[in-house]
């Protein structure tokens, strides 16, 4: 299935982040600036054949040295042999989710709801006892009106839960990403006027990914998050998905986040893990020096 990593519209989203891009053998590829000044060429999920991976490797390494980048960055979604390469590689930290979790949408509602944890479905009923109000918006002037209001959420969520959030700037492009072919969409849940909790899903060529999410600590209680994501999960059904990716799930980096979506059920995918391919071995060494104390 096409990766929206991929995506023509990815590619429209990162340059409009001011990062400059290029198609190598189809892969998308994107600089990411670095501290010391330096930049890396970044991969994610390409979809190249096993076959033709030496070839990309190749040129990907031409087009990297001479824009003097460090490093060659990938997160792929196969396995590659990378043994017999001249080229150094070097196992690194993915920038994607290295777990997901993913629902088989061609199952009915009552086989999904049969296959949930007891929990889920129960805490799915309390939402809607407690009067949950979903909304699901496409529009463009919709999701900039109620963006300010998810913002909001969003940064209380990762302070209470301690992670760290994009610039602002990015969200609201990212919502701004539309075409026929991949649709961002703000789904909120409400109680009365009040957000309650709020996500972001994409989708593009049958699979809804769920990107970002964000819950009020004030309606904890009304599981507002359960029926969320049951709402959009059917509508995804609705829309020709037949995947519902939950897009990462660590059970030591974020145990809480982790059961809440293993409560779905669905089946676990693990990815290669992301390498590097190096040019600078010195300067690389030091910006992994760097990343380790800082």
């Amino acid at each position: 299935m096409a990766h929206f990593l991929q995506s023509p519209e990815w590619e429209l989203f990162q340059k409009n982040l001011g990062r400059s891009t290029r198609r190598i053998r189809g892969a998308l590829c994107i600089a990411h600036a670095i501290p010391m000044g330096f930049r890396y060429l970044y991969v994610p999920h390409p979809e190249i054949l096993e076959k033709d991976f030496p070839v990309f490797l190749k040129e990907a390494s031409s087009v990297a040295e001479s824009a003097e980048m460090l490093f060659l960055k990938i997160d792929p979604l196969a396995a590659y042999h990378t043994k017999n390469t001249s080229f150094q590689i070097r196992t690194s930290e993915s920038i994607q989710p290295e777990y997901s979790l993913i629902l088989d949408l061609s199952k009915s509602d009552a086989v999904l709801l049969q296959e949930m944890h007891g929990k889920t479905r129960y805490n799915i009923k309390v939402a809607e006892k407690h009067g949950i109000a979903i909304r699901i918006i496409d529009s463009a002037e919709e999701k900039l009106q109620r963006f300010e209001s998810f913002w909001e959420l969003l940064s209380e969520t990762a302070s209470r839960d301690r992670f760290h959030t994009h610039e602002k700037e990015y969200y609201t492009k990212l919502l701004a990403v539309d075409s026929p072919e991949y649709k961002t969409i703000l789904i909120l849940a409400l109680k009365g006027d009040n957000i309650a909790a709020g996500a972001i899903l994409n989708i593009y060529k049958g699979r809804a990914v769920y990107l970002h999410g964000a819950s009020s600590d004030e309606y904890r209680n009304v599981m507002a998050p359960y029926l969320l994501h049951w709402t959009a999960i059917r509508e995804a059904r609705k829309r020709g998905c037949t995947e519902y990716d939950f897009w990462g799930i660590d059970p030591k980096k974020w145990p809480g986040v982790t059961r809440f979506k293993k409560g779905f059920g669905g089946h676990e995918i693990l990815y290669p893990k992301s390498f590097d391919v190096v040019y600078r071995p010195f300067w690389y060494a030091l910006y992994r020096l760097k990343k380790i104390f800082y």
